[in-house]
């Protein structure tokens, strides 16, 4: 088997990858999209409130709920751009957190990987400028878990979140 890449940059984000693969006996082309690894954290603060972030996705024409994260930087671990991401979002910082572990998005469509973390007792920063366009929402453990029954919380990779940390233990929700 053989295999040609060809890239077309279609934005600082997205870059097309068509792939040809040659087999045995014929040859097939494929489509993927190529971007940054993504982050994502499951952040629980001192006052034992779950954050979430309101804000508008323009793929789907919606706004949605969703844990606070984003994409990495070149050259930034994804530990780093986690904790960039919690406090650009919401304004808050990590003291305590655990990796959950790094996953591919869509093995069939998207090159990226996203990579997990839950952190427990974040506190608020100083001097936090909270993004224009996104509402920083805080909710108990109950209601957390009503927003994921009722699918309020649509983002399946932060779905697939909350059961990492809750098959580590580290969570204790009743889902």
């Amino acid at each position: 088997m053989k295999i040609k890449k060809k890239l077309k940059k279609l934005s600082k984000y997205v870059t097309l990858v068509e792939t040809t693969v040659f087999f045995k006996k014929k040859k097939e082309l494929y489509h993927s999209f190529k971007q940054n690894d993504y982050v994502s954290i499951l952040a629980f603060t001192k006052e034992k409130n779950y954050l979430l972030v309101k804000q508008y996705r323009p793929a789907i024409n919606k706004f949605t709920l969703e844990i606070p994260g984003g994409l990495v930087d070149p050259g930034e671990s994804p530990l780093k751009a986690a904790k960039r991401e919690l406090k650009e979002e919401t304004g808050y910082a990590v003291k305590d957190i655990n990796y959950l572990g790094s996953f591919f998005a869509d093995v069939g469509r998207l090159e990226n990987k996203i990579h997990c973390y839950y952190a427990k007792n974040v506190i608020i920063s100083k001097n936090f400028k909270k993004e224009e366009n996104l509402k920083i929402i805080q909710v108990d453990s109950e209601k957390f878990c009503k927003l994921i029954n009722k699918n309020k919380i649509s983002h399946f990779l932060h779905i697939g979140i909350v059961g990492l940390a809750k098959l580590k233990n580290l969570i204790n929700l009743k889902i």
